[in-house]
């Protein structure tokens, strides 16, 4: 099942990728770090296989200013867990250059809204066509500063975000 928007019993948004780490670029992380830092209190989860890249990521962000304590890796899961995992999170952060694709649709079908930032390849516009299908353009950005704004003026209307969650499954 759909749960109840995790900010309202959490106190904070949660963003989240729950891609392939592989797809994620430095440029991604760091978009995400200027989201965290734009966004008071928001944490990220991350799908990541263990290894000296959590590290990495975490001296990235300390480096841009965000505490590493607000970001949590997670490993691989069943497909049940996988699901649930959706219950912690308010917003999917697609990575770029590489787009989701069932990612983004699993995460609106748990009623997570995904921004995503569309280019020009075809491999870079996968959520954007998924998005774009679910009538959510204002979640599709051209460039970096674009997604960033995006993905912050979503947190910050939580009223949209409960809207969402229950209504992206249908």
């Amino acid at each position: 099942p759909i749960s109840p928007l995790p900010a309202h019993a959490s106190g904070h948004i949660t963003f989240a990728s729950l891609n392939a780490f592989c797809k994620v670029s430095p440029r991604a992380l760091d978009a995400w770090a200027a989201i965290l830092r734009n966004t008071e209190g928001a944490k990220l989860v991350i799908h990541a296989y263990p290894g000296g890249h959590r590290q990495r990521v975490l001296d990235r962000f300390a480096a841009a200013g965000v505490d590493p304590a607000r970001i949590r890796f997670f490993d691989r899961l069943a497909f049940d867990a996988y699901l649930r995992m959706h219950h912690q999170i308010d917003i999917a952060l697609d990575p770029f250059a590489y787009a989701g694709g069932t990612t983004t649709l699993d995460a609106a079908y748990m009623g997570v809204p995904t921004v995503t930032l569309a280019g020009a390849a075809p491999h870079t516009r996968g959520g954007a066509s998924i998005l774009r299908n679910l009538g959510l353009s204002e979640l599709i950005a051209e460039d970096a500063e674009g997604y960033i704004q995006a993905a912050t003026r979503l947190a910050a209307d939580t009223r949209r975000l409960a809207a969402l969650r229950g209504s992206l499954r249908g």
